[in-house]
């Protein structure tokens, strides 16, 4: 009976190119290989987080100002108690400020980072839309109704995407671009 090929012994000596370490041009190939994996992988990933960026901004600011809206029409109509009034008046102070938390001015992100900083917690975030979601709510009218619904259903995009995008927490990327260093490293 013979034995398999692989138990054979091998009575030739093995040639000094089969031994060893890897050719340098295998190994170079395989590094640059797992490199550009890694690369796509973390482009890919930057792409999601701006494309997210990008959506809640446009969610935020759409909710805003329609809820914004809701509440500058009622303080014109001229509401039927004092406390209508009040809420609306919070509620489009408040719509505007998620509005210009979402901008890239420089000047509005600053003074909202150094004051309002809760707006970059997830958790704070989520109940800062719940309050504004029931501001909408105790409004009463279809269109506030739809509006609290909007702002809740925003809170849960908010939240995940806050916990999923660590990057969009300090919201520090969106500002406009530094300038250029400058030639001279005196300066």
């Amino acid at each position: 009976m013979d034995s398999p090929s692989w138990l054979a012994e091998d009575t030739q000596a093995p040639s000094a190119s089969t031994t060893g370490a890897p050719a340098p041009a295998v190994a170079a190939r395989a590094t640059a290989t797992t490199l550009a994996a890694t690369d796509a992988s973390s482009t890919e990933d930057k792409n999601a987080a701006l494309r997210a960026k990008v959506m809640k901004r446009f969610v935020n600011m759409l909710v805003a100002s329609v809820c914004a809206a809701r509440s500058i029409l009622l303080i014109l109509t001229i509401p039927d108690g004092i406390s209508e009034f009040v809420i609306a008046v919070y509620s489009a102070v408040l719509c505007a400020f998620v509005f210009l938390s979402e901008m890239t001015e420089l000047a509005f992100m600053k003074w909202i980072l150094m004051n309002h900083g809760y707006l970059y917690s997830p958790t704070w975030r989520f109940m800062f839309y719940l309050l504004l979601a029931s501001m909408q709510w105790s409004l009463g009218g279809i269109w506030s109704y739809a509006n609290g619904g909007a702002l809740v259903f925003v809170a849960f995009c908010n939240a995940y995407w806050l916990l999923k995008y660590p990057s969009l927490r300090s919201n520090k990327g969106s500002a406009r671009p530094k300038p250029a260093a400058a030639a001279d490293p005196a300066l």
